[in-house]
């Protein structure tokens, strides 16, 4: 719990003033690049998936290489927790419930696992 309370007090310290996030939209075919997008962290909290519905529209947009990715994204400071679990399960809800502004940023169902997993089955690996 220790441990735990802490990852999210150096996320919260991460997100603190942030009114964006640099997010992964999607990872390109050929497994070289992510597409980024700066995203309004009240977006990314509202979306029920973060799929092809988020708005990005007026988003800025980039490609950056997967080895160079991790310097690129907000998190390098706070590691991010993961919940995983079966599907139907009640996880939109929960995450709804674990959101808190300023302290903790639920993101549901975001598209860019699904497709790294995917990329993984694809290559003979189980995700």
């Amino acid at each position: 719990p220790a441990a735990l309370l802490a990852r999210g007090m150096a996320m919260r310290d991460a997100l603190a003033g942030r009114p964006t996030l640099r997010w992964p939209l999607a990872i390109d075919p050929a497994l070289t690049a992510f597409r980024l997008a700066d995203v309004p962290l009240d977006d990314l909290r509202v979306a029920p998936f973060l799929d092809h519905r988020l708005a990005t529209d007026g988003a800025a947009h980039r490609s950056v290489a997967i080895d160079a990715v991790e310097g690129d994204l907000a998190f390098a400071g706070a590691p991010p927790v993961f919940i995983v679990h079966s599907a139907f399960c009640g996880s939109t809800l929960l995450a709804g419930l674990l959101d808190e502004p300023g302290a903790c940023l639920s993101l549901k169902e975001p598209h860019v696992l699904a497709q790294l997993a995917n990329a993984k089955r694809a290559a003979g690996g189980t995700a």
